[in-house]
């Protein structure tokens, strides 16, 4: 068993908890739910070794990271949060038995989490012994077949049947700039990541140039403390938010079919609908767009809350 030690009296067994199919849970747990595609880890047997996962949630809590007890957690599936951030950086880790799949709050900090948990993964790898090689970092690809897609050496994504060029994935792209040949970390005060010959900051404070993600939009906590939900409020009122929105009668008349009219679940698709850019939709993407769509809709309360909760 692999037992880490989270408080006084209180452990974390990632071993002993139940398992679960990530599909089945994909609609409640919020963390694994991200406007980025998420970066995999994919091993040479095609199979992840046996402890593996467990062992890197251990070595995850060691440096700084928490259990998001908000969340379900299973024996392969968890979310994190790093606390001496504000507001909190979150993570969602999945092993899906072949590879694992690793979500992150937070755009700006990709590279970052695509460093740390390659770090770990190795460590864990080396100071256990296990018998297997180093994973590849890899990509969920459109091919039936394989369904993933690696980086290869020059740069491009392969899979069994076909090459995509990285610059054409911007998605993708961004788990991968600004790695190759800096150091990263995540620390108790900021994230940085140092390049041979350029050294840059990535604050992880949330800005209104910050892209929304569906899990913020369930609870956002700001540098002051302050917890703003905008889905539990808007929820009652989420015609109206897809009005202000531009979605079309039609649209919206799906969306409440097929959240069999519960108003929660219908706010859900509606804004996930939004981040993922559907078609015909003219609003940008955006915190502000956001705020400037509550105020139309008269939740000026809300509004200014979910402001100031944003960085300047």
């Amino acid at each position: 068993l692999i037992v880490a030690e989270i408080d006084e009296d209180k452990y974390f067994i990632p071993a002993l908890l139940p398992s679960e199919n990530k599909e089945d849970i994909r609609n409640e747990s919020l963390s694994v739910e991200s406007s980025t595609v998420p970066l995999l880890f994919l091993f040479s047997d095609k199979c992840t070794p046996s402890g593996l996962f467990c062992a890197v949630v251990v070595k995850l809590l060691a440096k700084g990271w928490t259990v998001d007890l908000k969340e379900k957690v299973y024996c392969n599936i968890v979310s994190l949060i790093y606390k001496k951030i504000k507001p909190n950086l979150a993570i969602c880790v999945i092993d899906s038995f072949k590879y694992f799949e690793v979500y992150c709050s937070r755009e700006n900090n990709l590279p970052e989490i695509k460093k740390e948990m390659e770090d770990v993964i190795n460590s864990v790898i080396i100071s256990r012994k296990y018998k297997c090689e180093q994973p590849k970092i890899a990509f969920f690809c459109s091919c039936s077949e394989c369904k993933v897609a690696t980086i290869e050496e020059n740069g491009d994504l392969c899979c069994c049947h076909k090459s995509y060029s990285l610059e054409d994935m911007e998605q993708e792209r961004k788990w991968i700039r600004g790695v190759v040949g800096a150091t990263c970390s995540v620390s108790a005060s900021k994230a940085t990541c140092t390049a041979r010959t350029t050294v840059s900051t990535t604050p992880l404070a949330i800005s209104f140039c910050d892209r929304p993600q569906l899990h913020q939009l369930h609870r956002l906590e700001g540098d002051g403390g302050q917890v703003v939900k905008v889905m539990e409020i808007v929820a009652p009122v989420w015609e109206d938010l897809a009005l202000a929105l531009q979605f079309s009668g039609s649209c919206i008349d799906t969306i409440e079919r097929d959240s069999l009219r519960k108003t929660k679940t219908a706010c859900r698709m509606c804004l996930q609908q939004w981040l993922q850019g559907k078609e015909g939709l003219r609003r940008p993407i955006s915190w502000q767009t956001l705020v400037d769509c509550l105020r139309e809709m008269e939740l000026t309360d809300l509004a200014t809350d979910l402001q100031a909760a944003l960085s300047p």
